[in-house]
């Protein structure tokens, strides 16, 4: 999470507005180049932002040239406005 992110709340049991999850496995992975993964909820100042990963059999910062197996990730990115963001939509 970056500075201008806030971080992520539980209203009244409200869920998110938006969620996007997903998930993959493979047997074996061989990784040429470090990755670069960038995730964003973009709505400005009233956007509350929920991010979690998680990984089994890959360790955090992956090698370039290494063989990675019985690998499985999971990531999920959620979004909710504030309920003074929600108050100014229309309808």
């Amino acid at each position: 999470m970056n500075d201008e992110q806030a971080p992520p709340t539980e209203s009244a049991g409200a869920g998110p507005d938006v969620e996007i999850e997903a998930s993959a496995n493979a047997r074996k992975l061989r990784v040429l180049e470090r990755p670069r993964v960038e995730l964003s909820v973009m709505g400005g100042a009233h956007v509350r932002r929920d991010d979690d990963g998680q990984r089994e059999n890959l360790p955090r910062r992956l090698e370039p040239g290494r063989t990675y197996r019985d690998v499985w990730v999971n990531r999920r990115l959620a979004g909710r406005l504030e309920d003074s963001a929600q108050d100014r939509l229309p309808g």
